[in-house]
């Protein structure tokens, strides 16, 4: 009986960066967006602002705090799926 091997199976540390620095740079575009504008358009523009800079947090700590491995046994393979939630998934070979 071999033993159960285990991968990472994490989102690259350059994919995290590169994401975040979009997320980082398409919010303080809005937000300067919403500095100029008045009204509903501000603050349309600025909740987008905050949106977006949640949604580059959400990347960086999943990647930090959410880990994930993938399984290989002899029987299944298991692996991860979703984004914070990390459900397994067992596929037998057979």
């Amino acid at each position: 009986m071999k033993p159960t091997l285990r991968y990472n199976y994490n989102l690259p540390w350059k994919g995290v960066i590169a994401g975040r620095c979009f997320y980082a740079g398409l919010s303080i575009y809005l937000a300067r967006l919403a500095l100029g504008g008045e009204g509903v358009v501000c603050i349309v523009l600025a909740t987008l602002s905050v949106l977006f800079a949640g949604l580059g947090l959400a990347l960086l700590a999943r990647r930090i705090w959410f880990s994930r491995v993938l399984e290989l046994s002899e029987e299944t393979i298991r692996f991860p799926r979703g984004f914070l939630r990390t459900r397994i998934n067992s596929h037998p070979y057979a």
